[in-house]
């Protein structure tokens, strides 16, 4: 093989490489952003909750 078809090779498996990473990396934070968001959903009715006792002592404090 001649050294310009060697070099050209390189260079598309450094970008195929390089590409592959970056796409995992992306995926990853989709994924972990994903799983976020369901937690929150999850867990919205807990924090609503724990608002409200907050909210409620807050009120009975001021007015006392």
């Amino acid at each position: 093989m001649s050294a310009n078809l060697v070099e050209f090779l390189m260079i598309a498996g450094l970008v195929t490489g390089v590409t592959t990473v970056v796409s995992m990396f992306r995926y990853t934070i989709i994924v972990f952003e994903r799983r976020g968001q369901e937690e929150i959903r999850r867990r919205q009715p807990e924090w609503d909750a724990l608002a409200a006792q907050i909210k409620n002592k807050n009120e009975s404090s001021q007015s006392v």
